[in-house]
């Protein structure tokens, strides 16, 4: 019964002037040292982290130019092995007909580097250097403009001109032989220095001679 009145008594309220122990609620804070070496080390890993970043920035706008000058090359190339793959022969007296040195070549082509495409036109490649540069230079006949077609790093660059046997010479038609074609069977430009490139280019057409047309009945 006893038991009774105790667990039906009122509790009584804790005095407000009763102290209240924190104990394990208090929390440590950080001293001045640790935060000293917070932000050393922070600063530490930015700059690093900036340095990486700046490297590879560098790294990659070197990739883009080089990337972007093969690219330039590669363009250059082609419009050249169009060019000469479009040679065609002259009369066997006509004024056009195709001659090549070590540093210039002319003749007729159906690929020039004008709208004006199919019609045979005169024209001439010529290599120029210019101060451990070489420069090929485009030249339409008829209206007598250059145009650059590709200019890089080189201390020589030549054209060589192949026959049909293979042999390789420095110019066109070559002295030594007893009756070349008008056009060679392959023509190279061959350079020397730090980009040193090697084009090799085909002529589609009839290597020979074009013939004139005869009049019928005598040319009346």
């Amino acid at each position: 019964m006893a038991d009774l009145h105790r667990a039906l008594a009122p509790v009584r309220p804790a005095s407000p002037h009763q102290p209240v122990v924190l104990g394990s609620l208090r929390q440590r804070g950080f001293t001045l040292v640790e935060i000293l070496v917070v932000m050393v080390i922070t600063s530490l890993v930015t700059g690093l982290l900036f340095q990486s970043m700046a490297m590879i920035n560098r790294a990659q706008q070197g990739f883009d130019a080089q990337l972007a000058e093969m690219g330039r090359g590669g363009v250059r190339a082609e419009w050249y092995r169009q060019l000469v793959g479009g040679l065609v022969p002259d009369y066997n007296d006509g004024k056009d007909k195709f001659t090549g040195g070590a540093m210039r070549l002319s003749g007729l082509t159906t690929m020039p580097l004008s709208p004006r495409y199919g019609a045979p036109q005169a024209f001439s490649l010529v290599l120029r250097p210019d101060g451990g540069e070489m420069t090929l230079v485009y030249r339409a006949e008829e209206t007598q403009a250059d145009f650059e077609v590709y200019r890089w790093p080189a201390l020589k660059a030549t054209f060589r001109y192949q026959d049909v046997d293979g042999s390789e010479y420095d110019s066109w038609p070559p002295v030594s032989a007893l009756k070349p074609a008008q056009l060679p069977s392959a023509i190279t430009i061959q350079s020397v220095g730090e980009d040193a490139i090697s084009w090799v280019a085909v002529p589609r057409g009839d290597l020979q001679d074009e013939q004139k047309p005869t009049l019928p009945f005598g040319g009346i």
